[in-house]
């Protein structure tokens, strides 16, 4: 059979650097958004202020992660300089509160089409930025740079583009309004070759060790690709360690005396400011995995059928859950369900790009399947009855390095009903807070309330039980819950 060759275009995001902690080499560029955000000397709140930045400044980033001087990685930096000096803004800044947003060069230069009507080009990779100019649909862009956080405009979670436009104008749009279009001139793409037969089924690695090749007995590498937006990749390293045993199989080739699978996966991790799928796609050696030529959904019914419901079994080849990192509990919420409810704790994938960590779901037995009452958002569950009903209520826990956010619910006729909310937020400059969203029977109510330092955070941004009744430490009020509502 002919060779096939599949075009991947290399979108490196950081540009190579020395891996030396003091390296002042720029790997980004931060563009500020907001007047007087501050760069701070060292990597906590508790610093003073180097210097204050104004809207349309940018400042080089030479590391894209650091942790809290006091917090560790609970909380992450920027490392930033300017003129000489070293400086710190913190990611919070970044991903909550909208101050900056730093851009990553590609490596080279590729094209997209606008799929819009009209399409802004702005000043600034932000909805604050002036329009330069407005791109009508169908026209050809080249994209320069990422942003390495996502954003939701218009229910669509993209990134922000650095593009060049026909009149020659550079400026920023949102990339979820721009299509992938492959650039006619390959000569500065990476190729990842699709070469000898295709053929179906999977492989299991046969050690922890997970060598990968770009090609057939090639250069060591994989091709991952963020969101698996069938768009931009990116080289990575040797191996795919941690990524987990099993990989799907498209194509069989051989090199020399040896036959290599091309193998894809599909890893499920956590970004920046939410959870997200990256894509994988490499060569292994038949010596160091076991080829099985079946579908892989099909061997996961033969083979998990005894640990799990079948029903749950098809749920999870659909949502792409690893059964060797998966838990399934019951959950008796009343004795009169007509459905059974359980507890899913999913942990991720992981390789050097996607770190451990773990997700968690309740999910409703269905006569034919399983569904998410509530999703994959959440990092912990707790179970607790607040209303002394005898009846679990479920806390929902989302805790992403400065601040906290506890979402409340009651499973009532086989629904969750979210009846309280609570986000606390460290990372305010001038007060720290907490926002409690309440289901009240009258209808939503939200307040803040104010926190003297994080240290307050457990007395504070919290429920307490009292007499069967919730109330919540700084609000006077206790309510009553009934049906997902809250009542006075």
């Amino acid at each position: 059979m002919a060779s096939k060759k599949i075009i991947f275009f290399i979108s490196i995001l950081f540009l190579s650097y020395n891996c030396n902690k003091d390296s002042k080499v720029p790997i980004a560029l931060a563009y500020i958004l907001e007047d007087k955000t501050c760069v701070y000397l060292e990597p906590t709140r508790k610093s003073e202020c180097m210097l204050f930045l104004n809207k349309e400044d940018t400042i080089d980033v030479i590391d894209k992660s650091i942790g809290d001087k006091s917090l560790g990685q609970k909380f992450n930096w920027r490392k930033v300089i300017r003129e000489g000096k070293i400086g710190f803004l913190p990611i919070e800044g970044e991903v909550k509160l909208f101050q900056y947003v730093t851009m990553a060069p590609v490596s080279h230069p590729y094209r997209m089409v606008v799929n819009a009507s009209r399409l802004r080009l702005r000043s600034l990779p932000s909805l604050k930025g002036e329009i330069l100019e407005l791109l009508p649909n169908g026209d050809q862009v080249s994209i320069l740079g990422l942003s390495v956080t996502r954003y939701q405009i218009d229910g669509l979670s993209e990134v922000w583009a650095r593009i060049k436009a026909p009149s020659e104008k550079i400026g920023f749009s949102f990339l979820g309004y721009l299509k992938y279009q492959e650039s006619a001139d390959t000569s500065n793409e990476e190729e990842m070759v699709e070469e000898g037969d295709a053929i179906q089924g999977f492989v299991a690695f046969k050690s922890p060790d997970h060598v990968a090749y770009l090609s057939p007995g090639g250069e060591k590498g994989y091709a991952s690709e963020d969101y698996c937006s069938k768009g931009v990749t990116e080289k990575k390293g040797a191996n795919l360690n941690g990524s987990g045993k099993y990989f799907l199989v498209d194509r069989k080739a051989p090199s020399g005396d040896t036959n290599y699978y091309k193998i894809n996966k599909k890893l499920h991790h956590r970004g920046d400011n939410e959870s997200m799928d990256t894509c994988i796609y490499a060569w292994v050696s038949e010596k160091d995995v076991e080829y099985h030529n079946e579908a892989f959904a099909s061997w996961n019914l033969e083979n998990y059928r005894d640990k799990f419901p079948e029903k749950f079994v098809r749920f999870a080849n659909k949502n792409n859950l690893d059964f060797e990192r998966t838990e399934l509990k019951k959950l008796n919420f009343t004795e009169s369900s007509e459905k059974q409810i359980y507890h899913a704790i999913i942990y991720y994938l992981s390789s050097d790009m996607a770190p451990d960590g773990e997700e968690e779901y309740i999910l409703e037995e269905t006569d034919n399947s399983f569904i998410s009452l509530i999703g994959s958002k959440y990092e912990k569950f707790n179970f607790q009855d607040l209303n002394g009903d005898g009846i679990n209520e479920i806390i929902a826990i989302n805790d992403f390095r400065g601040s906290y956010t506890y979402e409340y619910f009651q499973i009532s006729n086989n629904k969750a009903i979210k009846f309280l909310t609570i986000d606390y937020n460290d990372y305010e400059v001038d007060a720290n807070q907490c926002i409690a969203k309440l289901n009240l029977a009258s209808g939503e109510k939200s307040m803040s309330i104010k926190v003297n330092g994080s240290d307050d955070y457990d007395k504070i941004c919290n429920h307490f039980t009292k007499d069967k009744k919730i109330g919540i430490y700084g609000h006077k009020n206790m309510y009553q819950l009934e049906n997902g509502k809250l009542i006075r």
